[in-house]
């Protein structure tokens, strides 16, 4: 499997966004909470323990949860930050 370059800043920008270190999973859940309303899109508290290495993965995170962290941090989309991270 390739590795992601922007998936690392991706992470850091939605633990910013979300005012949390998501140290313990009940900042996950209120991550799932914040993120929720602000996007209109649900991301499950467990894929954000596997997007933060907090629970082992099988596959790498898929498009939509991507393309839903990078809108939650302002973004179109997760192209469009990984374009912007790239400039």
């Amino acid at each position: 499997m390739v590795p992601d370059p922007c998936l690392e800043s991706l992470k850091v920008l939605v633990l910013v966004h979300g005012n949390t270190l998501l140290t313990t999973p009940d900042e996950a859940s209120q991550l799932a909470l914040l993120i929720d309303r602000r996007t209109q899109h649900l991301v499950a508290e467990i894929t954000l323990l596997r997007f933060f290495g907090f629970v082992s993965a099988k596959f790498p995170p898929s498009s939509y949860t991507k393309d839903v962290l990078a809108q939650f941090c302002g973004y179109r989309d997760y192209v469009m930050f990984c374009e912007e991270q790239t400039a």
